[in-house]
Parts: C-alpha cells; structure tokens; sequence
C-alpha cells in the first residue's frame, strides 16, 4: 500500500524531509563549527546554525497548520553532501583543505534547501494553504538564499583564493 496518494500527502512528506534537512544541519554545523581553522567561516556557520535552529521551528509550526505531528523523513540528497564532505575530512590532515571542502558542502545544502523550499510552495499554493503554511516557508526559503549568497561570495572572493593559495 502506498503511503502517498494525493497532493496533501506529498506535500507532508517533502515538509518531513526538509525538517530532516533543518534538524540534521543543526548537529552538522555544530561540528563543522568546531574544525574550522578560519575564523571567519566558523563564525559564518556558527551564525547560520542559530538560523537553521529558527527554520525547524517554523517548519514545526508548518507541520500543526497543515494538522500534522512534526516528524523527519531521511533526505538522500543532504546526506550525500555530508558523506563527500566526511571523507576529504578522514582523507587529509590540511585544515584548509578541510575548510574549502566544508564551504562548497554549505553552498550546496543550501541549494538543495531553497529548491526544497520553491517546491513545497508550489505545492502549498495548488493546495490553497494559507499564510500560516507559506509565510514560514517562503521566510526560510529567502534566508536560505541569502545564506548561500553570502557563502558563493566567500567561495568566489578573496577566502577561497586565500584557502586555495595556501594549497598550492
């Protein structure tokens, strides 16, 4: 028997596989923080880690407008991005190394949640939910954005030149 056969169902279980992504990324960050060498990046993250925090209680909220229990479903996609970034970190004793591997996994997991993001709002809006479901959405979809944003501009400035020059 299948568990998802409308559109309300499909839409709980992306919402559940996002809160896995929120929730998960709370322990991940908590860890990248502390394996940083550069301040700044750790500081990046650090901050980004109280925000994830916001996202899975917004999601939280999502989950009782939509009369739902709050639950996660694995996310295949973000747990790849933090296997790849598991084994350069068991591969090598360079921390800058360390460091660029880390940021282009940020960049990436924020790219699979603002795409997550978009498609749970088309579904939200076919469904007609109101703004107690798309509000909180759309608010951590833009902080997503924005925080990838700001991490591409890392990865695109002087920060990764700098990581990058160090290896070379």
């Amino acid at each position: 028997m299948n568990d998802i056969e409308t559109l309300e169902a499909l839409f709980e279980h992306e919402l559940a596989t996002l809160y896995y992504v929120e929730t998960e990324l709370i322990d991940v960050l908590d860890e990248v923080t502390l394996e940083f060498r550069d301040d700044d990046l750790t500081e990046a993250f650090a901050d980004h880690r109280d925000e994830t925090r916001e996202h899975a209680r917004r999601l939280e909220s999502v989950f009782r407008a939509v009369g739902a229990s709050s639950r996660s479903e694995r996310s295949s996609a973000l747990d790849g991005v933090v296997a790849d970034r598991q084994r350069v970190v068991e591969a090598t004793d360079d921390p800058d190394l360390v460091d660029a591997r880390s940021l282009a996994a940020g960049i990436e997991i924020e790219a699979i949640e603002v795409e997550r993001y978009e498609s749970l709002l088309r579904l939200a809006e076919e469904l007609d939910y109101d703004d107690d479901v798309t509000e909180p959405l759309a608010e951590n979809r833009d902080e997503d954005a924005a925080a990838k944003k700001a991490l591409t501009a890392k990865a695109d400035g002087s920060k990764l030149r700098k990581l990058l020059g160090k290896l070379r």
